[in-house]
């Protein structure tokens, strides 16, 4: 907006280039797109004791990542139902309050070393069976910004990729297209 006017109306040569663009990828897309969400945060626990209880429940007072992840697994069939095809996870699971204040929060499938951790596997197990089940696609990310440098160093990082491969293959989950592993990385991470 440029006083108070839009500074490309509808109808400016860049609308009809976004038309025309927008037009070109939706007829390639035809028949193969794939609905898809991002409430990656199905497997998330902060195993920081000094902000773990930034995620405490209202009725309980208490965190609890076991009851996130059986209402995660509890919407799947209503997301299912409204069309949603596909979702996000990731193995450093995110944050829930968005890109920002990732402060001193520790969520991540892996220790610094690139081990898995079974607690987190043991949640993206239920997730990955229901999703079967209902016939949904899981876009499996290994890391996230903001996580990513709790990894030790590079050696960590390829253990964790030969990790989550080697639990992902053997459990006859199909990994084809759908596995993220470089998701975003900040600025200054190891990566």
């Amino acid at each position: 907006m440029e006083n108070k006017k839009p500074s490309q109306p509808a109808g400016s040569q860049r609308d009809e280039q976004r038309e025309k663009s927008r037009a070109k990828y939706q007829k390639r897309a035809e028949g193969v797109e794939v609905m898809e969400a991002a409430p990656d945060k199905g497997i998330f626990d902060d195993e920081n004791p000094e902000t773990v209880s930034r995620w405490k429940y209202p009725d309980t007072g208490e965190w609890s990542p076991q009851r996130n992840n059986d209402e995660f697994v509890a919407a799947m069939k209503d997301w299912r139902n409204h069309g949603l095809l596909a979702f996000t996870l990731n193995l450093q699971g995110g944050n829930p309050r968005g890109y920002g204040g990732q402060a001193g929060l520790i969520n991540s499938a892996f220790d610094p070393e690139g081990n898995l951790k079974a607690p987190f596997l043991e949640r993206l197990e239920k997730i990955l069976r229901e999703a079967d089940r209902l016939g949904m696609v899981v876009i499996l990310g290994l890391f996230y910004f903001g996580q990513d440098q709790n990894m030790k160093d590079e050696q960590a990082i390829l253990n964790a990729v030969d990790k989550a491969l080697g639990w992902l293959h053997p459990s006859n989950y199909e990994i084809k297209d759908f596995l993220w592993v470089p998701r975003t990385f900040s600025r200054g991470s190891i990566i």
